[in-house]
């Protein structure tokens, strides 16, 4: 889901925080991050034997139509779901458009339609706005169920980096895996790599002032609560 910001107190003290640091460094931490984004999303991550959790963030709908972003990402979670028999589908995406629909509630009627994925193994999360509050909501969801197996994000290759790096840090026991098997035209838009990096850099900014700062408020919004067994 692309990011939409919420300007309060704590956002404009790290956006401000953020262009600073980018500036000091002559843009060289953007480059920094552009470059984590295209290693992480170039991964080839080795599946785990078992999955408790297939993960799927929302991104916005082109109207009332889902987006190519999107589709990708609910076709390869339809592929992990035969894999993984076990597992259950968390789909992540509240309602971001006139359609006053839910990216959650379009993706599960997409799975069931176009890959016949049945209703039980879905889980819709309808509250989140952007990627942040998709993986607080998830470690929600996911926490009351017992003997968490490790979960799978399935997200964009341009996209793994900030994805996994919110979901680990929230302490999700997380397997980034990219939902198209290389880098396509709709993953290497120069657009969205450079939003990516910067969005990255931004978050990581963040988390850094939260810990120096010791501002309970924001580490509650972007820490682990628990270990993450890598």
């Amino acid at each position: 889901m692309p990011h939409r910001v919420e300007w309060d107190r704590s956002a404009l003290q790290t956006f401000a925080l953020a262009n600073l640091l980018l500036l000091l460094s002559a843009g060289l931490l953007l480059v920094v991050q552009l470059i984590r984004v295209l290693i992480i999303g170039s991964g080839r991550p080795a599946l785990p034997d078992r999955c408790a959790w297939i993960i799927v963030p929302g991104h916005s709908r082109e109207g009332i139509a889902l987006s190519a972003d999107f589709k990708t990402r609910l076709d390869r979670a339809a592929r992990l779901a035969n894999q993984f028999p076990e597992a259950r589908l968390l789909l992540l995406g509240g309602i971001t458009d006139p359609a006053q629909r839910s990216e959650a509630a379009a993706g599960a009627e997409f799975l069931h339609r176009q890959h016949h994925i049945p209703a039980w193994r879905i889980v819709q999360e309808e509250d989140s706005r952007h990627t942040l509050e998709n993986f607080q909501r998830a470690r929600e969801l996911i926490r009351p169920y017992p003997g968490q197996q490790r979960c799978l994000i399935v997200t964009n290759r341009y996209h793994l980096a900030r994805a996994s790096a919110m979901a680990r840090n929230l302490g999700l026991p997380v397997t980034p895996c990219p939902a198209a098997p290389h880098w396509g035209r709709q993953d290497t838009a120069p657009g969205k790599l450079l939003a990516e990096a910067y969005l990255l850099h931004w978050y990581e900014t963040g988390a850094l002032y939260a810990r120096l700062t010791r501002n309970r408020a924001m580490l509650d919004r972007v820490r682990r609560s628990e270990p993450v067994d890598e």
